[in-house]
């Protein structure tokens, strides 16, 4: 963690956005920026297609959930993009 309270770290991440699932060993980044900013949480990857998944993710939006020894899991509706629509996403550090 840095003095601006962002957090990177390599994880697996796996999504699955409608009939279509993948994975990729990655970057994550966690930002944390300012006293009423609830955060976000934002896959570095090159080889993901944003259009057909999602980036970035606000806790202030999202339904977070961490699972004890198996990492943190993210779901929401992508209501811009209705190629990605419902998602669940679990991210596994390494």
């Amino acid at each position: 963690m840095d003095k601006y309270s962002r957090v990177h770290f390599k994880a697996w991440v796996f999504f699955v956005v409608k009939a279509r699932e993948a994975q990729f060993e990655t970057m994550v980044r966690i930002v944390h920026d300012g006293y009423d900013n609830a955060g976000e949480v934002i896959v570095e990857c090159p080889d993901i297609d944003p259009y057909q998944f999602p980036e970035k993710f606000d806790a202030k939006y999202g339904k977070f959930s961490f699972l004890p020894g198996k990492g943190l899991r993210i779901e929401d509706v992508h209501h811009a993009n209705p190629n990605i629509g419902d998602y669940r996403v679990m991210i596994i550090p390494l």
